[in-house]
């Protein structure tokens, strides 16, 4: 038990630093960059726009900026949906 905890401790650890390092990473254009990743996952054009609107909610141009436009447009979705999209939006913590 006492080495799953420390295991536990050490992936937050590791995490909150990637996030963390999120914020720092500037992102020149952080809209197209939403588009290519959209249209790489082949998301329809009214989730892309919801993508893009949602950055522009909370504009950040950085790699955190990009990732919360994900998670903000995941609340709009269903729930299973949601979940995905917020899965996809964390896997976005170590680079596009």
């Amino acid at each position: 038990m006492a080495v799953a905890i420390s295991t536990v401790f050490e992936l937050a650890g590791t995490m909150l630093d990637a996030f963390l390092q999120s914020r720092q990473d500037t992102v020149v254009d952080p809209v197209e960059t939403i588009r290519k990743i959209a249209t790489h996952r082949k998301l329809s054009k009214k989730l892309t726009d919801d993508l893009v609107s949602a950055y522009q909610d909370e504009p950040e141009p950085t790699r955190f900026g990009v990732i919360n436009a994900f998670t903000r447009a995941a609340q709009q979705l269903t729930p299973l949906e949601r979940i995905e999209m917020e899965r996809f939006a964390g896997s976005l913590v170590n680079g596009f």
